[in-house]
Order: C-alpha cells, then sequence, then structure tokens
C-alpha cells in the first residue's frame, strides 16, 4: 500500500515536497525536479538546501510565507500564493504553489509539505488576454463612432461607446438602452434602418445608410451608421459623423464638375488611362469623340492597329506606353496619321503624362490628342514659302544682306548677288567698313546720316543712289535700299539691304539725254517737212474724233471752210465713212500696220455726166492704243493715167509678167542649185561654202541683203559672219544681243522661221527705208541651232514663204 502511494506521489503532474525545518528537501518528485530545472528528485535534494528560495524571483516573500506558517499567523496553517521563479535552466516560469505547515499531537512544527502547478501557459494566456482586453478598451475609446448593438427588432441593446462628434454624445446610457431604431433616429431613418437590420441578419452582409441630422445647436448634420452581424440576433451599428466628409465630396464634386468642364470645353481630346499594360480609356470629352468619330464605348474595344495606319507607329506607341507603365519614363508624345471613324485619315499628336500623388507614386495616365492636321498644313506651307524666300534670296539679281541695327553694324547673312555684284565674299563683307568701298566722302556722309535716322526710328527705309568700289578696284553705280524690321513692340530686329546695279541704267540715262537732244533737232526738221507737205493731215481717236487738223495745199477740189477741229469724220465725210474709213481705222487699231484706200470722190451737182471723177488717196497710221494720223493726198492724174494703161495692157501684161516671173525663177533656181553644188563639190573650205550660199541666196531672192550669224557658246549674242548685201554698209563682225530681241532668239532656239516689219539699227538709217521687210530661219545641225539667216527687202515688198524659199532654207541648214 505505501509502495502504491510512492509511485503515485512520484508520478504526479504537479510537483509535491516535503521540507525540514532548516529548508533541505526530504522528498521531491520528478514534476518538481522538471519545474526547477534539474535533473531528477534526488539531484535536487542533494542541492536544495535553503527552500529554494534563491529560484523565486520575490524571495523575500516566500520566506515571510514560511515564517509566518512557523510563527502560526496563518489561521488554518496553509497558504497558496502564485510565484515567478527563475529555473535552474534559465527559465521564467510562473507557479502556483500551497504550503503547509505538518505538526506532532502536541502541535510542535515537524516539517513543511505542499505542491508546486506550473501555471505559465495560464499566466501567458490571462496577459494575453488582458492585453487584448486593455487594446480592446483603448481601441473603442479611440473609434470616433459611437457603436451600438442592436436586435432583430431594433431595439437598442447597449450603447458601447459614444465619442463627444457624435449626436449621442449628450444622451447617457440609459437614453439610449432600450430604446426602439425609430425613437432613436426618428421615424423615416428608423424604418429604412430596421428595413437594413433585416437585410444584414438575412444576407450577413454590411450594410450602409446615410442620413441628415438636426443637431441641438439647430445645425445640419449628416452621418453614417453601418450594421454589420453581431451574432445570430444581433447585429453592431457604427455611427458616424460625416458632414466634413459630406462638404468635401460636395466640394469634390464641385472641382471634378468644373475640371470637366474644362476638359470638356477644352479642344484637345482627353480621357483617362489605367497604367496597365493592356488600358482601355476611362472617361472622355466630346472633344476626343469629335477627332476620332468614336464614342467612348468603341474607343475601350478599339486596338491601335484599327486607327493607327502606319504599323511601325502602332509599334512605337506600345513600346513608349510599356516604358510609361514600368516607370522608366514620365510622359511622351508622338505624331502619327490617324484614321478616324469614317476612314478620313488625319495627322494628330499624342501626348500621354503620368499623374502620382503626393509621395510621388503613380496613380493613371492622362491622354491628350490633338488634330495637326492643319497645322502640319500650315507647316508644310511655312516651309514651302521659307523654300521660296529662301530661292528669292539665293537666286535674286539683287545683292540682298542682312544686317544687325547697331551703330557699327554687322552683316548677318548675304546672297551670292552680293558678291558677284561687289566683288566681296561673305567673310570680306565682315571685315568690311564703309569707307573701304565708299570711295566718294559725300556718299559715305549721306549714308551716316541715312543710317543713323533708321536706327533712331525716324524713318523705317530709305534708298539712294551712289558709287562703290569693287574688289577688283573697277567703280559701278549701285541703288541701295535699307529697311528696319521690328518687333509688335517696335524693337529693332535687323535690317535688310537690297543692293541693285544700276551702272548699265546710269550710261542709258546719259545716252537718253544725248538721244531727247537729238529727237528735238530731229523734232525740228520734221515739223519743218510736216508743213512742208502739201496733204491734208487729220490727227483722230478711234471713234473718229478729230484732234488736229493741218489744210491741204494744191487740191483740185475745193472743200468748203468748215473747222475740222472737234468733229467726227463720220460727220465730215458721211459718204465714204462706212465704206472706207471705218474698217480702215478699226484694221490699223488691230495690225498696227498703215492702212492705205483709194476712193473717188463723189460728183457734184455742177459736174456734168462725161465728166471724170477725182480721186484720193488716204494713209491710216496708227500711234498709240487710240490715236492715228490720216494722210489724204490728191491722187487724180495718177488714177486717170493708171485706168487709161490699165484699160489697155492690164490683162496682158499681168498674164506676160506672171508667166515670165515663174519662168525666170524656176530658171534661176535650177541654175543656182548647179552651181552651189558644183562650187560646193570644188572645195572643203566651210567659210568658203556658206559665203557661197548666202550669195547666191541674196541674189536669187533679189533681197537688199542676206547674212549669217553665229551664235556663241553661252548664246548671248549673234555674231553676223557671212553676209551678201546691195548697201553700201556691211554688217560682217556686227553682235547682236539676245537679250535685247528675246521674242525673235526664244523663236529662233525653237527652231521656228518668222517674217517681220522693223527697222534696222545697225546700219545707217539715212540709206535704207525706215522700215524692211525680214525673214529669219535658224540654222541647225544635228547637235542643235547653230546661228540664224536673215533676208530684208523694202517694206513695200513682201517676203512670200513659198516652197522654193523654204526648201533653199532648209538647203542651207545641211
Amino acid at each position: 500500500m505505501l509502495a502504491e502511494l510512492d509511485v503515485l506521489l512520484e508520478n504526479a503532474p504537479i510537483g509535491i515536497f516535503r521540507v525540514d525545518l532548516q529548508g533541505r528537501y526530504r522528498f521531491a518528485n520528478a514534476k518538481l525536479a522538471k519545474i526547477y530545472g534539474y535533473t531528477s528528485s534526488a539531484h535536487l535534494m542533494r542541492h536544495l538546501s535553503d527552500f529554494g528560495h534563491h529560484l523565486y524571483a520575490d524571495a523575500a516573500g516566500r520566506r515571510q510565507i514560511f515564517q509566518d506558517l512557523l510563527a502560526g499567523k496563518v489561521g488554518d496553517g496553509r497558504v497558496a500564493q502564485e510565484f515567478l521563479i527563475h529555473s535552474r535552466k534559465g527559465l521564467d516560469l510562473w507557479v502556483r504553489e500551497q504550503i503547509q505547515v505538518v505538526r506532532n499531537p502536541a502541535g510542535d512544527p515537524l516539517c513543511f509539505e505542499g505542491y508546486v502547478e506550473d501555471i505559465t501557459a495560464r499566466k501567458q494566456a490571462e496577459q494575453a488576454l488582458a492585453e487584448s482586453q486593455l487594446r480592446y478598451e483603448r481601441l473603442v475609446c479611440a473609434i470616433p463612432q459611437a457603436l451600438m448593438i442592436f436586435s432583430r427588432e431594433g431595439q437598442c441593446l447597449e450603447p458601447i461607446s459614444s465619442p463627444e462628434n457624435t449626436y449621442f454624445a449628450s444622451l447617457s446610457a440609459e437614453h439610449i438602452q432600450g430604446k426602439a431604431v425609430g425613437e432613436l433616429f426618428g421615424p423615416e431613418v428608423g424604418d429604412q434602418l430596421q428595413r437594413l437590420i433585416d437585410r444584414c441578419l438575412s444576407s450577413g452582409s454590411q450594410q450602409t445608410l446615410e442620413y441628415p441630422l438636426t443637431n441641438s445647436a439647430g445645425e445640419l448634420r449628416y452621418q453614417e451608421i453601418c450594421i454589420v452581424p453581431y451574432g445570430a440576433n444581433c447585429v453592431l451599428g457604427c455611427i458616424q459623423d460625416i458632414t466634413e466628409r459630406k462638404r468635401l465630396e460636395l466640394a469634390l464634386l464641385e472641382i471634378q464638375q468644373r475640371f470637366w468642364g474644362i476638359v470638356e470645353s477644352c479642344n484637345l481630346g482627353i480621357s483617362l488611362l489605367p497604367l496597365e499594360p493592356e488600358a482601355s480609356p476611362h472617361g472622355m470629352n466630346s472633344a476626343l469623340k469629335d477627332i476620332t468619330g468614336y464614342s467612348a464605348e468603341e474607343l475601350k474595344a478599339l486596338p491601335l492597329e484599327a486607327c493607327i495606319p502606319d504599323l511601325a507607329d502602332v509599334e512605337t506607341l506600345k513600346k513608349l506606353w510599356q516604358e510609361l507603365v514600368d516607370g522608366r519614363r514620365s510622359h511622351y508624345e508622338w505624331e502619327h496619321p490617324y484614321t478616324r471613324k469614317n476612314g478620313r485619315i488625319i495627322w494628330v499628336k499624342s501626348q500621354v503624362y503620368v499623374v502620382r500623388d503626393e509621395e510621388q507614386k503613380p496613380l493613371f495616365a492622362v491622354y491628350f490628342l490633338d488634330d495637326i492636321s492643319e497645322r502640319r498644313s500650315i507647316k508644310s506651307a511655312l516651309e514651302e514659302i521659307q523654300n521660296q524666300l529662301q530661292g528669292i534670296f539665293n537666286f535674286c539679281s539683287q545683292g540682298i544682306a542682312l544686317m544687325s541695327l547697331d551703330p557699327d553694324p554687322r552683316y548677318l547673312s548675304l546672297n551670292p548677288a552680293m558678291a558677284e555684284i561687289t566683288g566681296y565674299s561673305e567673310e570680306d563683307w565682315s571685315a568690311l567698313k564703309a569707307e573701304d568701298y565708299t570711295p566718294y566722302p559725300e556718299d559715305r556722309e549721306r549714308g551716316e546720316i541715312l543710317w543713323n535716322e533708321l536706327l533712331s526710328g525716324y524713318t523705317n527705309n530709305y534708298e539712294y543712289e551712289k558709287v562703290i568700289c569693287r574688289k577688283d578696284g573697277r567703280e559701278i553705280w549701285v541703288r541701295l535700299q535699307l529697311f528696319a524690321v521690328r518687333n509688335a513692340q517696335n524693337e529693332p530686329l535687323f535690317a535688310i539691304q537690297f543692293l541693285e546695279d544700276i551702272s548699265e541704267r546710269k550710261r542709258a540715262e546719259t545716252h537718253l539725254r544725248e538721244s531727247l537732244a537729238d529727237l528735238a533737232r530731229s523734232e525740228a526738221r520734221y515739223r519743218a517737212l510736216y508743213e512742208a507737205i502739201p496733204d491734208m493731215l487729220l490727227q483722230v481717236d478711234r471713234q473718229g474724233l478729230v484732234l488736229s487738223y493741218k489744210p491741204p495745199r494744191g487740191f483740185a477740189f475745193a472743200y468748203p471752210d468748215d473747222r475740222y477741229l472737234n468733229q467726227y469724220i463720220q460727220d465730215l465725210f458721211p459718204e465714204h465713212w462706212k465704206t472706207y474709213f471705218a474698217p480702215l481705222l478699226e484694221k490699223a487699231f488691230q495690225t498696227g500696220e498703215i492702212q492705205v484706200i483709194e476712193y473717188p470722190l463723189p460728183k457734184t451737182s455742177q459736174d456734168t455726166a462725161e465728166a471724170l471723177p477725182e480721186y484720193r488717196e488716204a494713209r491710216l497710221l496708227p500711234f498709240g492704243p487710240d490715236e492715228a494720223i490720216v494722210l489724204v493726198r490728191d491722187i487724180t492724174l495718177r488714177k486717170r493715167l493708171e485706168l487709161a494703161q490699165q484699160t489697155r495692157e492690164a490683162e496682158l501684161t499681168a498674164l506676160v509678167q506672171q508667166r515670165t516671173q515663174q519662168l525666170e525663177r524656176s530658171l534661176q533656181f535650177e541654175s543656182i542649185l548647179r552651181r552651189l553644188i558644183h562650187q560646193i563639190r570644188a572645195t572643203l573650205d566651210e567659210r568658203q561654202i556658206l559665203q557661197t550660199v548666202v550669195n547666191e541666196l541674196g541674189k536669187f531672192l533679189g533681197v537688199l541683203f542676206c547674212n549669217v550669224g553665229l551664235y556663241d557658246s553661252r548664246r548671248t549674242y549673234s555674231l553676223i559672219s557671212y553676209e551678201y548685201t546691195t548697201l553700201s554698209t556691211s554688217g560682217v563682225g556686227a553682235r547682236v544681243q539676245m537679250k535685247d530681241f528675246p521674242l525673235f532668239y526664244e523663236q529662233l532656239w525653237r527652231g521656228w522661221c518668222f517674217q517681220l516689219c522693223a527697222r534696222d539699227h545697225q546700219r545707217d538709217p539715212n540709206t535704207l527705208p525706215p522700215y524692211l521687210t525680214k525673214l529669219a530661219c535658224p540654222i541647225a545641225d544635228d547637235q542643235g541651232i547653230l546661228g540664224d539667216l536673215w533676208l530684208a527687202r523694202p517694206p513695200e515688198e513682201s517676203m512670200p514663204l513659198t516652197p522654193k524659199t523654204l526648201n533653199f532654207a532648209e538647203f542651207t541648214e545641211l
């Protein structure tokens, strides 16, 4: 029996001990040894001799307990106490220890015995529970919302907390507990809240209600109650004041409305994009729809390939967006073509920017789309205009320079013509001073005065003519123009200088003055000649009004003494106006050529029936666009002689002359052809061949002169190299400048023949009639036009372009 009891005590789940009055352990089981950190009970009994006080954190308190037990200060002689001990293994453990003193029948103490129970786990749980309870209490106190527990029927079972900023802060728990939601929140809000409680308990989900409330101060406040399940038949309501949040929401709503108002009024397409690899637009303004033609729903489902025709642009935009999503860039922009919904392709500029919060964390992206089709068109037009202006600048025949508007101006840029006119390069001009190229002091002084006026703003431009010295030392006349370019604030930017070589004009002006003097002398001679002319002269306009009149002398017919001035020809000569003068006058103005008409005078009442009529010859010479000279001559005698001769010989003479001329021209042409072929075969000298051709051609055609001009390699002049002439003066060696007759040489360069009536300025006008009838033909070989052939006859003889004449001209080209 005792053995079984020892086994039971040894294996007990709590530590059991017996200690003598000196503090030595007489018995200790294995559990106690384990609690204290010893390997066995024997090990414990060998080493503990002071009741084990040193293992206890409160050693003094434990000693006091043993002393009180020995002194009998404890009523039943038994004490139970909890202690924190430091085990031999270094562990901190909580134990519950019960100690009692054992006495003999005489009441004398024999020993102490008791048990030690490890309550560390319980103490830790109690401590955790206490800490949790403390945290819970602190959390509840810190929560700014009021917490209440409601039953399924809507009755407030328990108000957990009611902070000062809530409606219930002024109400005691007795005024809240047991009240229905209708009493606490009003009938309308109470009904809504009751429905939410039912819904919360049936669905098990959170329910929220916002409602207005007027506090005791008469202020309109907003509160929110959030209801969650709290057990099977109760809910927990969290009530908070959301007045400030409502105000912020209203302010935010106003800001959003203002923002979207700005966005909607913007002419840029705008949408918001989440920072995702495959992002779809969230929200867009009307401008984006106007630009693309797509609605927001259509754009969300539209891939880039469907609206961007160039795949290279698609890849570039995808790459830029991925870099934006990865955080490698904060924005990007790209110009590319875009296909609208209606199929029309426009040019747009895509811009994307990342929006970040205060901590610079990315939130979302803003996408801007700008239709730049018109801008690109304008840019293209501006570039074209710039290229045109640059072309004008580079190829203008006038020298152009850009200069700084300074007291000591610098040349910023010069065109090639500037260097060609002056001989100075752009590098030379950067170091030149006015005195270096202006040889005359008066020109320098005048230039300085005008430049200072330009700088001061007194004038914005000026021009004058002066002499400059080229780099090669030759002096030339130039016309200098300067214009000041200013900004909108009238501040000077730069100056533009135009330089034109007018040396040729100056020489022409000198020649003109000499010519005017000659013209005055000639006018005096022609005036005398005019007065000596016996014919009647009329100056008329296009309508036939007589502007000036010179009476005739020696007319057989006596004109009446009426005044001619300011009278119309149709009134003076009504019988001749419609038939003769009106059509010829109009033809003269249209062709610019002299028109000649012969007409008989009507018989008077004194004339007999057998009397021959008198004849007049009228020559109409136009000068100017609306005036003409009419010269009227008495040709009665000539007409009578001609009429008599024509009556006898007209038909025979005309026939004989026609047949004779045809035969002679045929024989001459064949003879010339044989002679030319013979001479060409007899020599290989090109000059002799060409001179022979010219001589024979001139003799055959019976012209005044015939010459051949050869062009220089640059086609600037024609050198008269071969000539046949019947005149005393020769034109061989003369140079005809092509720029003086651009219309003639443009036709010859194209290989065209033409005929004209013109003056010949290369010979003495006294040896020729004023005008000559001329035929011009180009001379060409297989490489192009080499020169020209000119034939001249008197003005009354035309140059018919007969087949023989053309064939012969073509023969000369061979």
